[in-house]
């Protein structure tokens, strides 16, 4: 995890191993002071990928995991805490 510039735009990468192996990489920054953005990548063996992509209150996700598969998520701040 690290820090890329003054911004404070952070570069975030995973790794995991087991049954199936996973890298991912995560890149967080913010486009002005109410508005930050989010995007994912993940490459997974045996054979599978997602990336994703984050901005206020939506995000979009497309995996491939033997078969193709798109979410697309909006989320509705009822208030609180």
């Amino acid at each position: 995890r690290g820090e890329l510039d003054e911004e404070g735009t952070l570069l975030e990468a995973l790794v995991r191993a087991g049954l199936r192996n996973e890298l991912e990489a995560a890149l967080f920054t913010a486009l002005d002071d109410a508005t930050n953005l989010k995007l994912r990548l993940t490459l997974a063996y045996p054979l599978a990928a997602k990336v994703g992509l984050e901005m206020d209150a939506f995000r979009l996700e497309a995996s491939y995991d033997g078969g193709f598969a798109l979410w697309l998520r909006y989320t509705i701040n009822l208030g609180g805490e």
